[in-house]
């Protein structure tokens, strides 16, 4: 049987005082084989760990400008270069091609 992760921690950090009183730690992922990190989503699957990109700003109500337009004021070069460097870095996160490509 495959421990997940956070009863692995809690079993073993449970006895551990390692954070001020003041600091409340609140459980937010649904479900144990998965958690969002920073900018990450890693899920348990199989016995293996699958890494996407997480975005934050997906969970908002509202919508949010991720890039500005090509129309606006900035130099079509920042626009391109803000771009690309995305696709890498969503590239480097995700473990997978159906990671990457969803």
């Amino acid at each position: 049987k495959m421990l997940s992760i956070p009863s692995v921690t809690k079993k073993r950090f449970s006895n551990m005082h390692i954070y001020p009183d003041s600091l409340q730690l609140n459980k937010e992922n649904a479900a144990d084989n998965e958690a969002n990190v920073l900018d990450l989503n890693i899920k348990i699957c199989d016995g293996e760990f699958k890494c996407s990109v997480y975005d934050k700003r997906d969970d908002f109500k509202f919508n949010v400008v991720q890039f500005q337009p090509l129309c606006s004021n900035q130099p079509r070069n920042v626009a391109y270069g803000v771009f690309t460097s995305q696709l890498i870095r969503y590239f480097r996160i995700c473990n997978d091609v159906d990671s990457f490509v969803a």
